[in-house]
């Protein structure tokens, strides 16, 4: 069984690093501390493909990112419904003079 241990923990390591490379902080070996289960642990092997996904998709949701994303969205339609008015008034204008 320490046989395995020492696999899984080399493989521990290794995805650590690599998390640490793509800007993830994993705390696998907090796990392996608590008497988790191999079963657990391969569980975070299966799934290393789908945090790189949440790395680039950021699927926390927090109130931070939505008011961001709400205040780009309205600043952008303040400013487009600027110009097309500012685009409209010109034209307008230089019809009717």
């Amino acid at each position: 069984m320490r046989g395995n241990f020492s696999i899984i923990e080399s493989k521990i390591k290794l995805i650590n690093s690599l998390a640490s490379k793509y800007g993830f902080t994993l705390n696998l070996f907090d796990l392996a501390e608590k008497n988790q289960t191999v079963k657990n642990i391969s569980l975070f092997f299966y799934n290393i493909n789908t945090l790189k996904v949440q790395n680039v998709i950021n699927l926390d949701f927090s109130w931070n990112n939505f008011l961001s994303i709400f205040i780009f969205f309205v600043v952008f339609f303040l400013i487009f419904i600027t110009f097309l008015l500012l685009f409209f008034f010109k034209f307008y204008f230089f019809i009717n003079v």
